[in-house]
């Protein structure tokens, strides 16, 4: 229990730290899309250069990952109530601590960026998919 809230209470004081510098007016209120165009628009040469390789890293993590759990859950006759939560974590896009642990390790942090963007940009598709997927399968 306390690795889930080790885990979920940072991501609450991040937005929650969000939320109260924009509403101090420390981020005017039209920041927002500049900088989301600002990361994509950086992303996106890196993807030019190594679209290959990130196809191949999205692939992997949208569509091969959830398939093969999905395919576990079945094969364990696991109930739909215990499924759905790993399906969701499973089809979810690269997380974004992804590009932390890479400038740490002395990685390719580009290329962590433009694979965040990347499935964070192809999973708008890929969840719907498989939450259509799970529920024909599991209930």
């Amino acid at each position: 229990m306390t690795e889930v809230f080790s885990t979920i209470i940072p991501v609450f004081a991040i937005v929650l730290l969000g939320w109260q510098a924009r509403k101090r007016g420390f981020m005017p209120p039209d920041f927002l899309g500049p900088a989301n165009r600002l990361v994509y628009y950086l992303s996106i040469t890196v993807m030019r250069e190594n679209l290959r390789t990130i196809l191949t890293a999205v692939l992997i993590k949208l569509i091969i990952l959830p398939g093969a759990g999905l395919l576990l859950y079945r094969f364990f006759q696991l109930s739909a109530a215990d499924c759905v939560p790993g399906l969701i974590l499973l089809a979810a896009p690269t997380a974004t601590v992804t590009y932390v642990m890479s400038k740490e390790m002395q990685g390719d942090a580009d290329f962590a960026v433009a694979a965040i963007s990347a499935s964070t940009l192809f999973s708008a598709v890929t969840y719907l998919f498989w939450l259509m997927v799970g529920v024909r399968y599991l209930y």
